[in-house]
């Protein structure tokens, strides 16, 4: 209950920064430089084992330390978060090669779908595409990828447990 009520302040306050800042945050049009930040997330590696949970444990945290990271870049560093996203896709790629539980399966396909949407969103916004639309959606997808990483997490938790 805490969490949502500190994601809606969160939210909130990053709807006001875009609002006043009239989605500005890149600059009088200039092409803005990744964040250092976004380049120290953790490469895509594959998984060793067979693909289950508990072989992929590793690169299911990291790729949620490196989406905890995008709520600290938005607004203010899309295209830090844009880098970042690449990386996330580029890890749940080789996450999604690697497993071969079903059930795990599809709950990284659905971490797939919700990170490929929220690429698409940010790229829309680093090129300044999309307005206020695409600023608001892009916090409407961020809360779908923490939710689908939750089900995955939790998923994995039972298999583990």
């Amino acid at each position: 209950m805490l969490t949502s009520h500190l994601s809606k302040l969160a939210a909130t306050s990053i709807f006001a920064t875009i609002a006043l800042t009239g989605c500005s945050a890149l600059g009088g049009g200039e092409t803005a430089t990744p964040s250092p930040s976004a380049s120290t997330t953790t490469e895509a590696t594959t998984a060793d084992g067979g693909g289950t949970c508990a072989d992929v444990q590793a690169e299911i945290d990291s790729i949620s330390t490196s989406v905890q990271g995008i709520a600290d870049q938005v607004p203010g560093d899309i295209p830090g978060a844009v880098a970042t996203l690449a990386t996330i896709g580029a890890s749940l790629t080789t996450l999604q090669q690697s497993v071969t539980d079903p059930d795990l399966k599809t709950h990284v396909d659905t971490l797939v779908t919700e990170v490929t949407e929220l690429q698409t969103t940010a790229g829309e916004l680093a090129n300044g595409e999309g307005g206020f639309a695409a600023a608001a959606s892009i916090l409407t997808q961020l809360g779908e990828v923490e939710s689908a990483l939750s089900s995955l997490t939790a998923y994995c938790e039972l298999q583990t447990s």
